[in-house]
């Protein structure tokens, strides 16, 4: 868009006297409306305004060249300069308040001329053009859509016209994102509601996530609401307001101006107040621009693009833009869980023991059932649940069960998975992300080391390839083999190895018969 577009605008925001003054200027060479030629009062004013406007041509110039010499080095008295600046800026003032005078007493002859021909002929006059409000309308080139009607072809650019198109698809555009900040702001609250509520980390962990990408597309629809916007008022407002200066309709561009303003002032005393400043100022602004339109619409006596803004502005309803900030802070929660004894298959490829989660604020208890080299069976840890695994500095696997908020729950924790066989069960406590181990059970006096060796056997014929399987997946290294009439898998060194690979076998196959051999080794 061509830089003035803004300054018409701006124009719109300035006082009603230095608004006259400044279309005044844009009159020099203009003799004026054709039916006033012999008012002498109207055409003295005329060649007054030429006469002011060359004038303020002139200051004008004067005060560029002087100010282009702040920065020159040859200055040797700059108050003496910047005292002539001021002189020539008061002066620049008096000729536009002059102009200002002239240029209103101009249009209110004019207005008069064209309200005598309104009433006596029913005739509408612009710039000395008379128009017989008789005309078929069948006959004029109106059309429905605004800024399809000649007037905006024949008096804009090809540039300023393809951009005010483009300002015109973004109508739409603007309606969309409307609709779409409003509806992912009621998820944006349901999903705050929720988070606020949520009493354990499973379920308030997606909630933030959610919350934090719902936050950002909020932002970023409220800056491309704000572009389109803007984008849309400016060349809008540059376009009609170019075209009714063209045609002298001061008393348009005034209430224009003042509408703005006061559009522009409900819009500055509710910024901030609210989750989108854009989507406000499209709802309060969206009622002027329409207004505006419409007036434009009848001066131009466009009726259908008049009738169709009108249905529009009837069925307008302002977007509810209310809307409060909303701000969540971030939790931590402990995800306390008693340790418990349950299937030994429970954690497998559907449902894969978690990583172990570390809170940067806060206590937990937990207890380290072993370090190892190289991962473990979950078979060997007999169903124990809730479990996680660590991998620490020293590339050890470490499996952790259970979470406690008190070091006396934990110990009773400890003494229970001691009492079902494990042999070292750590009690660890993590505080504000910090790990340390507090203790493991006092150790049992050194028993001399078992002969003891263990085999599970299956009453079964011969296994088939599916259990077969099973047992390589549950036991790996170990050998199944042929014991008399039945099968066996072994050896074990430890009865707890056993005793794992035998209630996996049970769960999977109930209606077989299995057991555990012993055999003392020399």
């Amino acid at each position: 868009m061509k830089i003035y577009h803004r300054n018409i605008v701006a124009m719109l925001l300035l006082s009603t006297i230095v608004t006259a003054s400044t279309f005044a200027l844009g009159r020099s060479d203009n003799p004026g409306m054709k039916e006033l030629a012999n008012n002498s009062e109207y055409v003295a004013l005329i060649a007054k305004s030429n006469k002011l406007s060359i004038k303020a041509d002139s200051i004008q110039g004067l005060l560029a060249e002087r100010r282009s010499l702040l920065h020159s080095d040859t200055i040797t008295d700059i108050e003496a300069l910047r005292s002539e600046i001021i002189s020539l800026e008061q002066q620049a003032h008096d000729i536009s308040v002059e102009q200002g005078g002239v240029a209103r007493r101009i249009g209110d002859i004019e207005q008069t001329l064209i309200m005598e021909k309104i009433l006596s002929q029913q005739q509408h006059v612009v710039v000395g053009e008379v128009i017989d409000d008789s005309v078929d309308e069948s006959t004029t080139t109106a059309v429905a859509q605004l800024i399809d009607n000649e007037c905006f072809k024949n008096n804009l650019s090809a540039e300023d016209y393809s951009e005010l198109k483009k300002a015109q698809a973004e109508e739409s555009e603007m309606l969309a994102l409307v609709e779409e900040y409003t509806t992912s702001y009621a998820r944006l609250k349901e999903v705050a509601d929720g988070y606020i509520k949520a009493d354990r980390a499973s379920v308030a962990n997606p909630l933030y996530a959610e919350y934090q990408t719902l936050s950002t597309k909020l932002d970023e629809l409220n800056t491309k609401m704000h572009d389109r916007w803007n984008h849309i008022l400016d060349t809008k407002y540059f376009a009609m307001s170019f075209i009714l200066e063209k045609a002298h309709r001061y008393d348009i561009l005034d209430r224009a101006s003042a509408n703005y303003q006061t559009m522009q002032q409900a819009c500055a005393e509710k910024d901030g107040q609210y989750s989108s400043d854009a989507l406000m100022h499209y709802a309060i602004g969206r009622s002027t621009l329409l207004s505006y339109e419409i007036e434009f619409a009848r001066d131009m006596r466009l009726k259908p693009a008049q009738d169709s803004l009108r249905g529009v502005l009837d069925k307008y309803s302002q977007p509810y833009y209310s809307n409060k900030t909303i701000k969540v802070e971030h939790r931590e929660f402990m995800d306390y869980a008693p340790v418990k004894i349950g299937r030994t298959n429970f954690y497998d490829e559907n449902n894969p023991l978690p990583e172990l989660q570390v809170f940067e604020q806060g206590t937990i208890y937990r207890i380290r059932l072993g370090k190892y080299r190289t991962k473990q069976t979950m078979t060997l840890f007999r169903g124990v649940q809730p479990m996680s695994i660590e991998r620490d500095k020293d590339n050890m696997y470490c499996y952790y069960a259970g979470g406690y908020a008190k070091e006396s729950e934990a110990r009773e924790a400890q003494q229970f998975l001691k009492d079902k066989g494990f042999k070292n069960p750590e009690l660890c406590c993590w505080k504000d992300g910090t790990m340390t181990v507090i203790s493991a059970p006092k150790a049992e006096p050194t028993k001399p080391v078992s002969k003891t060796r263990y085999m599970v056997v299956i009453n079964v014929s011969n296994p088939d390839s599916s259990m077969r399987q099973f047992i390589a997946k549950e036991a790996p290294d170990k050998i199944v083999s042929k014991s008399g009439s039945n099968y066996a898998v072994g050896m074990f060194t430890e009865r707890s190895e056993a005793d794992a690979l035998l209630t996996a076998l049970v769960e999977a196959y109930p209606t077989l018969e299995m057991g555990i051999t012993e055999t003392e080794m020399e």
